[in-house]
C-alpha cells in the first residue's frame, strides 16, 4: 500500500510538472471547476437537560461548481455553489415528562451553499477565507428505538421553522496542481441560527439556540 501510494503522489507530481507549462499557457483569468467530497457536519448548541444522551456528527457529502477568478498572481476570488448533506445525530434516552424515548435521532438537512472565498497561493499551497450563504432545501428527522417502551420508529420533514438562511465564515486549506486538480480542507463556521424554534412536534421538544458546524474534504478540477 506504501508503494502504491508513493507511486501515484510520484506520478501526480511529474503529471504536474510535464502538463504544467501547457496548462500555465493556456491560463486564463478565471476559470469553472468542479468540486465535491465528504462532509462530517454537527450543531453547536444543541443541548439537552437529559445526561443520558450522546452526540454524534453525521456523515454527509457536498458537490458543485465553482469559479475561480483571478485578482493578482497569488491571490483569486472564488464563488461557488454546492449541494450539502449535513446535520446531527444523537443517541440515548429523553424524556419530557410526558413521553419517554429511549434510541437513535439522526436529523439531516439538505443545503445549497454559496460560498465566496478569498484565496492566497504560495505556489500550489493556498489558504482560503470567505463568507458563505446557505439556502435551506428540506430537512427530515428519523427516530427508531422505544416511545413509551414500545419499540417504534417516527419521521418528519419540516422546513418552515428553519431559519430562511443561515451565514457561515469558510476557512480553508489547500493544494492545486497545475493540471487543474485539487485538494481542499474547509471548515464551514456557522454564524447565525439554524432554527427560528425547534423545527419538529411536541414529542421532541429538546431545542436551545444552535449553529452549524462542518468540515468538508474536497477533490476539485478545473473543466473549462
Amino acid at each position: 500500500m506504501r508503494a502504491v501510494a508513493l507511486f501515484i503522489l510520484l506520478f501526480l507530481f511529474v503529471v504536474n510538472d510535464s502538463l504544467g507549462q501547457v496548462f500555465r499557457e493556456r491560463n486564463r483569468s478565471s476559470y469553472i471547476g468542479l468540486r465535491g467530497g465528504y462532509s462530517l457536519s454537527g450543531w453547536s448548541g444543541l443541548v439537552y437537560v437529559i445526561p443520558d444522551v450522546n452526540y454524534k456528527t453525521l456523515n454527509g457529502f457536498h458537490g458543485g461548481l465553482f469559479v475561480s477568478v483571478k485578482i493578482a498572481d497569488n491571490f483569486t476570488i472564488e464563488p461557488a455553489l454546492y449541494y450539502s448533506l449535513r446535520g446531527w445525530e444523537i443517541n440515548g434516552k429523553f424524556d419530557d415528562g410526558t413521553n419517554s424515548l429511549e434510541g437513535t435521532m439522526i436529523n439531516k438537512i439538505s443545503y445549497i451553499d454559496a460560498p465566496l472565498m478569498f484565496r492566497i497561493y504560495l505556489k500550489g499551497l493556498n489558504f482560503g477565507v470567505g463568507p458563505q450563504v446557505a439556502l435551506p432545501l428540506n430537512s427530515e428527522l428519523n427516530f427508531e428505538g422505544k416511545i413509551n417502551g414500545q419499540s417504534g420508529s417516527s419521521n418528519f420533514e419540516n422546513t418552515v421553522d428553519l431559519e430562511d438562511f443561515e451565514v457561515a465564515l469558510a476557512l480553508a486549506i489547500g493544494y492545486e496542481f497545475n493540471f487543474g486538480l485539487s485538494f481542499h480542507a474547509t471548515y464551514d463556521l456557522g454564524l447565525t441560527d439554524t432554527a427560528k424554534q425547534y423545527p419538529y412536534p411536541y414529542e421532541f421538544p429538546y431545542w436551545t439556540e444552535s449553529k452549524s458546524r462542518t468540515l468538508k474534504l474536497s477533490v476539485g478540477f478545473m473543466i473549462y
